[in-house]
């Protein structure tokens, strides 16, 4: 679960505003057990795009990189109607639901895990991790989706920070 210090950085970067709040929220997840990457998308009101908001590897997933989302899409459907999590433990997987597959096997990343996080009934994002090939057990998920309320904290949180 997550330790009293890290909740504490969680909550000290929420007091200071959204910008270190993204940060602490991506090294959340980024710094868990094996993950090598984690990566916030904010979902369009209309589900109809995703953008990306932060990424522990910037160099690779660009912040405000947008694409469109389209329902027909495995991914799109797991997480948008589903509301579920998608997870590609292997090479198979991979290429069934991420359009950057083979970008992402080239880079040495084996598995991802893409989770919703529903606010309200609707998917206001995901947090998307890469990491060793077969890596998303059922401890590792029952993990994640208990650390989704610190992710929500980025879509509550006023659109402008304090002065």
């Amino acid at each position: 679960m997550i330790s009293q210090e890290n909740a504490a950085k969680v909550s000290l970067a929420m007091a200071r505003g959204k910008a270190d709040l993204l940060d602490a929220v991506i090294h959340l997840f980024a710094n868990l057990p094996e993950v090598l990457d984690a990566t916030l998308l904010a979902v369009s009101a209309d589900q109809t795009a995703a953008r990306r908001i932060g990424s522990s590897n910037e160099k690779m997933f660009p912040r405000d990189a947008g694409e469109p989302l389209d329902p027909a899409d495995p991914w799109c459907h797991k997480i948008l109607v589903e509301k579920q999590p998608v997870l590609a433990n292997d090479k198979a997987a991979l290429a069934l639901y991420i359009t950057e597959a083979s970008a992402i096997e080239a880079a040495g990343f084996g598995a991802s895990g893409s989770f919703p996080i529903v606010i309200g009934g609707r998917v206001a994002g995901t947090i998307n991790m890469l990491a060793p090939e077969g890596h998303f057990t059922a401890a590792r998920v029952a993990t994640i989706e208990a650390l989704l309320p610190f992710a929500a904290l980025i879509f509550l949180f006023p659109q402008t920070d304090p002065a």
